[in-house]
């Protein structure tokens, strides 16, 4: 199937210039088929049938430097601010975004043991309660300044405390054992 409509060339960042492409946000409308799937319209353009929404810095800033690319994967070009787009496009980039970075954010934690460097966690998320299973310490936990903490279990999910510190007592208490 074409990715596109109504453009004599498909527009993609692998013209040789290395050039990002920095899309004007008013050009921009985001909507979903009839199936539900994400496209794009660029005024005066394209219409790309298949879109990925995906952050350029999801853990920093993950509502900046927006990258729109087609169903092939290849650069359409870059929203700097998400809250840029107009509020129809900006929820369909935040659900895809929320969607491809599915990062739950750890609120409690009611049990973190461990034997033989596997570690059992059993805590409380933004997206309810999970048990999980990590092995080794600097594998699955990452720390990064000041008191933010990523947690990836066996299966590869992920899990973000934004500030350790501010946890309850005793889940600060758990977690700092591990850090």
């Amino acid at each position: 199937m074409h990715d596109y409509m109504d453009t004599p060339e498909v527009p993609h960042d692998g013209d040789g210039t290395g050039e990002v492409r920095m899309l004007d946000p008013k050009r921009v409308t985001l909507f979903r088929s009839e199936a539900g799937a994400p496209r794009l319209t660029l005024e005066g353009e394209f219409s790309c049938l298949r879109l990925k929404v995906m952050c350029s810095f999801p853990l920093s800033m993950p509502d900046r430097y927006i990258s729109l690319r087609d169903g092939t994967n290849r650069e359409i070009g870059m929203i700097e601010n998400i809250r840029d787009l107009d509020g129809a496009s900006r929820k369909i980039a935040g659900e895809e975004i929320e969607r491809r970075y599915f990062l739950p954010e750890i609120t409690a934690i009611y049990e973190l043991s461990g034997q033989f460097g596997s570690y059992d966690w059993d805590v409380e998320t933004n997206r309810g309660r999970r048990k999980f299973l990590t092995r080794g310490r600097s594998e699955c936990i990452i720390q990064l300044p000041p008191n933010r903490v990523f947690v990836t279990d066996v299966l590869g999910n992920r899990y973000q405390v934004p500030d350790w510190t501010a946890l309850d007592r005793s889940s600060s208490a758990l977690i700092y054992k591990l850090l």
